[in-house]
């Protein structure tokens, strides 16, 4: 009688651990997508998105869309005016700069030259008062053209540092005009097209994301305890459904052991599948991110090359892969990948 009652009570401490298990996990994954939920919902919002249908209502942006791709050719008329105006304004202020730095080199050449007669007027008049240092007049004139010399002397220095400031505005000049007329307008004018379908795609692949992990979270999480903690249940039930009709102590005995091997076959099962589904699990992510690269080096081109049709088209694909079908499916090309290249090496 003992033994039985102890059966049950395991048998029910397996069931709520298994329930308490699973209802944590599924706490803890609540806490953790919480925010997720609210971007999924204002994701939901931005794009219309039905929850009967799951069909995204994308119209304001493919008219978004279709009206930057017809008011291109205008655009980009547009830019290459303003392009060329700009172009001739820079132009205009070079060729500013170049009369300016020619004018200040003349100024330069005449200071130069005023500064040689300074200094030399200086040496004489230096040489004059050492032979005579009582004449004060002399004195008087050696201080006014050390004065002067100093005075040329000074806007000499203003005037090449003003010519050192207009060639570096000229180089600069001469750069943003060769920036400009390689403008590549195509490009430019393809850049708010290229945004906006890059802020879609980000978009979808969040909700992708989103849709993923909660399907991982449910998958690992729930459904292993739960099982479990359900079978273990079932079996200890159906064991002391046995002990209870009265037999011997080797019956007992026997019940008893039943108990523990199914226990044990319920938790190998349960974990084997569990082992299986992380196995996939893997494989799907690998396939995703495989997936995002892809998609992501094409994020890199033109609205040309890569139009937001095309990357939705990519998106579903990447969404797709989240599945269990998908999963086995790439873990059995894997599988089969590795055996071959292990035949092959065997082979050498």
């Amino acid at each position: 009688m003992y033994l039985i009652r102890l059966i049950i009570l395991i048998a029910f401490a397996q069931s709520l651990l298994g329930c308490s298990v699973a209802e944590q996990v599924e706490k803890e994954t609540a806490v953790q997508i919480d925010i997720r939920t609210m971007y999924q919902e204002s994701l939901m919002k931005k794009y219309k998105i039905s929850n009967d249908d799951n069909k995204a209502g994308l119209d304001q942006v493919i008219v978004s869309d279709r009206k930057l791709q017809e008011a291109r050719p205008q655009s980009e008329l547009a830019l290459r005016e303003q392009t060329e105006l700009k172009i001739t304004g820079k132009i205009t202020e070079l060729n500013e700069a170049i009369k300016k730095k020619n004018s200040s080199k003349s100024q330069l050449r005449l200071l130069d030259s005023d500064l040689k007669n300074s200094e030399s007027k200086v040496l004489v008049l230096d040489k004059k008062h050492k032979e005579n240092p009582e004449n004060t007049e002399i004195e008087d004139k050696l201080l006014i053209a050390v004065a002067n010399r100093d005075k040329v002397l000074s806007e000499r220095d203003l005037m090449a540092e003003l010519i050192k400031d207009v060639e570096l505005k000229q180089k600069e000049l001469s750069v943003e005009i060769e920036a400009l007329r390689k403008t590549d307008f195509a490009l430019l004018v393809d850049k708010e097209r290229r945004d906006l379908r890059n802020a879609v795609v980000f978009d979808f692949m969040a909700m992708a994301d989103f849709n993923y992990y909660k399907f991982k979270n449910e998958l690992l999480a729930r459904r292993a305890y739960g099982d479990t903690g359900f079978d273990l249940s079932e079996l200890a039930l159906s064991t002391a459904a046995t002990l209870s009709g009265g037999l011997t102590s080797k019956t007992n005995l026997s019940a008893a052991s039943t108990l523990l091997k199914g226990s044990r076959s319920s938790i190998d099962k349960n974990l084997f599948v569990e082992q299986t589904i992380s196995t996939i699990i893997n494989g799907i992510e690998l396939r995703r991110e495989e997936d995002r690269s892809i998609i992501f080096g094409k994020m890199e081109e033109s609205s040309d090359k890569y139009p937001i049709s095309l990357a939705l088209g990519d998106v579903q694909r990447y969404q797709s892969h989240a599945s269990l079908i998908s999963g086995a499916v790439i873990v059995a090309n894997e599988t089969a990948k590795s055996a071959i290249e292990m035949r092959a090496r065997m082979n050498k």
